[in-house]
């Protein structure tokens, strides 16, 4: 594997300045206080400047900025995402250490120090500070610099002679003037950096703690404690199903004004009951042990900073749980308190089998009437970081969903009792394989294509038989109920009122995002899923997967993946008439035909004895563009998000003009739209996202994404996805507004040269160096000492028009020219 490392270097060059000031000496404290308290003062600085790379799981060193507790905490020298051998201890914040000390036990070192006000050694210390005061007295060279290669953490474990070894045969701080923080971006204002120098030499104070008396919202966090702690064996089953559900959430509660609009919770399980303090039971996965009789589920105040990556809101309400109340409590099921299944058993991944006593059918509900929610946690849970992680999906696709009455598994109480047992996901536990986890696993490293081969040699027999056994049981019902096929009515129209009808998603290389409704031109592929793919792709990428695991557990959720999106591309397949499937098929799948017409991939409908059509009617010689329209236009309809998105269904036939004119907020709007959807040469060079601002003179500010979709071959494979890119077909999607979490690149465009940035962009073509001068034109580079004003105007857009849904934007991705 080939995973980059991103573990900063210029950490080293600060040990060594470290090293040469041991004698305390006193310095004055500023008499103008730029420091006032640390969450009016310091968090803020930290959220523009830092925590913009430094956040989450894939933060820099582990060096999370996005509060308090994650900067005392420090640095390490493991990194999460690697190609392990062996899993390693989860080190998530407030979670798996509660103090300091505990941090260092774990080996985290410390980047500030507290020696007491006016403390030389408060400054002399502190990598923070002498990185940033690198930066202050460097301002970055005006070339491109390698912002994303290998680096390594220095390790504060060896001793100083050793560390000034190494620092003097490997590395020159003074040579590197590119190095410093913010890395790879403009230094700080000089007001921002004398404010954290203040705070330093104060001895930097942490923020003032907070008594849950002052919440304004214990009332709501008290009934809804009430409601997922109820004591009826029915009620623990479903607490324990929402559990595991929103084990990712950030929940919080219906506005009642300012000051609650972004105070979020997590849904844990604790040792204590309410109203003591909260003694949170650490596990890894949702459905692992608590080792213990009594917990209790609590709702744990989030403390850090949100940053959209990772931000997966969710809002607990009267309509909400009155909703809860009539799918998952008003049949007529029961079970008592001897049934209730063990917790952490190897059952547990199978939340068929687990969760068996539960309708399918209010399960099935759950999931689709919330599917914005759950497909968000597939891409912002832990798993959907990176290219091999994203490369099991196409760019772009919309997201349909069978009619519940419509599911054989959700109508036919056979389906899932015969079939259920089969259907468990991959899971930390590697010993489902044979061998221990992390037992010969040297290959996967050294032979990647070798090594994926032994694992897929271990994988089938156990996972993709199963698969198989489950769709013929579902098949043989499937065939029963409706003979004839599939019509239009088989696909859930959102009750009439549910945005969550339709969804689309997109894939930014190394990440990706959802929206509600249907945005771009027809896709070339689109995924219909029923409960069990549903319930599974849940379970593989988010419950059941352990960023903390070794490769060999990472590489099982990423086969079982594949295998989900093939059968989910199936049921949509089986919408389409029989005889087109398999040419549709071969397209979506060209230069891998042969892997995908075999015994592992039936195609739906036409083998195994079984041959069924479709009731749908069909008037082209293009049924797969003609089965999305209709169910965006008859089936799903235009107020629930099946819309003409008039930004990218323009006519894509017509000829692009030779100069654009876009003087107006209108005429921009007609201009973007001839540009919507489209292919064209000049993609060649533009980034996966890119954040637009038009601006005016009267000060009004129009923003635009714009979405480059790489079109592939096929994604079938893991390794070299560079060779099966077929450019020519990439399209632009362009959207109002913000999509995706990981800008590569800002555009900063006067409204009065709208139309001379839009004829610029098509006629740069493929051309570099002409791409390089449209961006030095129009686009903001790491660079550009205009950079921090552009994204702090792009966050606070975000945070004011959206500000449950919104969060910190992540610049890890940004490009450099």
């Amino acid at each position: 594997m080939n995973f980059k490392r991103i573990a900063l270097l210029p950490f080293i060059g600060a040990i060594f300045l470290l090293s040469c000031s041991e004698k305390k000496t006193s310095l004055p404290v500023p008499e103008k206080k730029l420091f006032a308290s640390y969450e009016k003062s310091i968090q803020p600085i930290f959220n523009r400047r830092c925590a913009v790379c430094h956040s989450c799981n894939d933060a820099p060193c582990q060096l999370d900025t996005t509060a308090f507790e994650g900067v005392d905490r420090g640095a390490s020298v493991d990194e999460v995402y690697a190609d392990r051998l062996f899993s390693m201890d989860p080190v998530r914040l407030f979670i798996d250490a509660q103090t300091t000390e505990q941090w260092r036990e774990k080996g985290f070192f410390p980047v500030i120090h507290h020696h007491g006000q006016g403390d030389s050694r408060n400054l002399d210390h502190s990598i923070l500070y002498k990185l940033l005061e690198y930066r202050q007295k460097n301002p970055l060279p005006k070339m491109r610099f390698d912002a994303f290669g290998s680096r390594n953490c220095p390790d504060l474990q060896a001793t100083i002679p050793k560390l000034r070894t190494e620092i003097a045969s490997m590395f020159n701080m003074e040579a590197h003037s590119d190095l410093g923080m913010p890395y790879g971006f403009p230094r700080l204002s000089e007001e921002e950096f004398q404010t954290i120098r203040d705070w330093l030499l104060r001895g930097s104070p942490g923020p003032e703690k907070k008594s849950e008396e002052s919440n304004p919202e214990t009332m709501q966090v008290t009934h809804w404690e009430s409601f997922f702690n109820r004591s009826e064996p029915k009620h623990q089953l479903v607490s324990r199903y929402l559990y595991e559900h929103f084990f990712y959430a950030h929940l919080y509660f219906q506005k009642s004004g300012p000051e609650t609009s972004r105070r979020f919770y997590r849904l844990v399980r604790s040792r204590t009951p309410a109203p003591q303090a909260i003694d949170e039971i650490a596990v890894r996965l949702p459905y692992e042990s608590p080792r213990t009789k009594e917990y209790y589920y609590r709702l744990k105040p989030i403390e850090a900073t949100i940053v959209h990556k990772t931000h997966l809101p969710f809002e607990l309400s009267a309509e909400v749980e009155t909703r809860w109340t009539d799918l998952f409590f008003s049949d007529d099921w029961q079970i008592s308190a001897a049934e209730l299944p063990e917790i952490g058993n190897t059952l547990s991944a199978n939340p068929f089998v687990i969760f068996q006593k539960i309708p399918a059918k209010s399960r099935y509900r759950f999931l689709i009437e919330n599917a914005g929610y759950f497909v968000a946690t597939f891409m912002k849970g832990p798993v959907c970081r990176g290219q091999l992680a994203l490369n099991v999906i196409d760019d772009h696709f919309f997201l349909f969903f069978l009619h519940p009455e419509s599911d054989p598994s959700v109508n036919n109480p056979e389906v899932l009792k015969r079939g259920g047992k089969y259907l468990i996901t991959p899971f930390r536990s590697a010993d489902l394989f044979s061998g221990e986890s992390g037992s010969g696993l040297w290959t996967y490293l050294e032979l990647p294509g070798k090594a994926l081969e032994q694992l897929r040699q271990e994988f089938y027999p156990y996972y993709k038989s199963r698969q198989l056994k489950y769709l013929k049981i579902a098949e043989e019902y499937q065939a029963k109920a409706r003979p004839n096929g599939w019509s239009l009515a088989d696909i859930w129209d959102g009750d009439g009122e549910n945005y969550n009808a339709v969804l689309t998603v997109f894939r930014h290389h190394d990440s990706a995002s959802v929206s509600r409704g249907a945005w771009g031109g027809v896709p070339k592929t689109t995924l219909v899923l029923d409960y069990p793919i549903f319930e599974r792709m849940y379970y593989d990428l988010v419950a059941s997967f352990d960023i903390y695991s070794d490769i060999k557990v990472q590489l099982s959720t990423r086969l079982y993946m594949d295998d989900l999106r093939i059968e989910a591309e199936d049921l949509f397949l089986s919408f389409l008439p029989q005889d087109k499937r398999r040419a549709v098929r071969n397209y979506w799948y060209r230069a891998a035909e042969d892997k995908i017409n075999n015994g592992d991939y039936p195609l739906p409908g036409t083998e195994d004895g079984i041959r069924r059509d479709t009731q749908i009617a069909y008037q082209t010689k293009n049924p797969k563009a003609e089965f999305v329209k209709a169910v965006l236009i008859e089936r799903i309809k235009n107020h629930l998000g099946g819309i003409h998105d008039s930004l990218n269904q323009g006519n894509t036939q017509e000829k692009l003009p030779d100069r654009f004119r876009a003087k107006t907020e209108a005429e921009l709007q007609d201009a973007l739209q001839m540009l919507g959807g489209r292919s064209g040469a000049y993609l060649t060079h533009l980034p996966d996202l890119s954040f637009l601002r038009f601006h005016g003179r009267d000060g009004k500010a129009l923003v635009y994404t714009f979405i480059r979709n790489r079109a592939h071959l096929n994604v079938k494979y893991l390794f070299g996805e560079e060779s099966r890119l077929a450019e020519k077909e990439d399209t632009l999607t362009i959207l109002s507004g913000f999509e995706g979490s990981y800008p590569n690149l800002f555009f900063d465009i006067p409204m009065e040269s709208a139309g001379d940035f839009l004829s610029d962009f098509v006629a740069q073509g493929q051309d570099w160096d002409k791409w390089k001068k449209f961006v030095k034109e129009y686009g903001v580079l790491r660079q550009d000492e205009r950079f921090w004003e552009l994204s702090d105007f792009f966050t606070q857009r975000f945070l004011s028009s959206v500000p449950i849904a919104a969060g910190l934007f992540d610049l890890s991705r940004y490009e450099n020219y």
